[in-house]
């Protein structure tokens, strides 16, 4: 029997298929963080104009309404931005090679 050790399943199965992977860091006395990590960079021009980057951490309860703002805000520029479009398709298809 496998067990699932990922630190947040459900925000897992919730966003890899939109391009996102997720994974804890801090132990012992420090408060656990969940690092979450868009599958491919944006266009430099694209990520600045958008106000967003690829990668951030917080604790768990205040990650879920961030990375849905972030994957909101991409997949909205993704229909108006084909390279935006091809970056997207991308990180959906890394992520969900990882999780394999």
């Amino acid at each position: 029997m496998l067990t699932d050790r990922h630190p947040c399943p459900q925000l897992r199965d919730d966003y890899t298929g939109r391009g996102w992977l997720f994974f804890r860091s801090g132990r012992g006395t420090e408060q656990p963080l969940i690092n979450a990590v868009f599958c491919h960079p944006l266009p430099s021009r694209c990520a600045a104009a958008l106000g967003i980057s690829e990668y951030f951490r917080a604790p768990l309860h205040q990650v879920r309404p961030e990375v849905d703002r972030r994957s909101r805000t991409i997949e909205a520029h993704a229909r108006t931005c084909t390279r935006c479009a091809d970056v997207l398709a991308a990180a959906v298809a890394h992520a969900g090679l990882a999780v394999r």
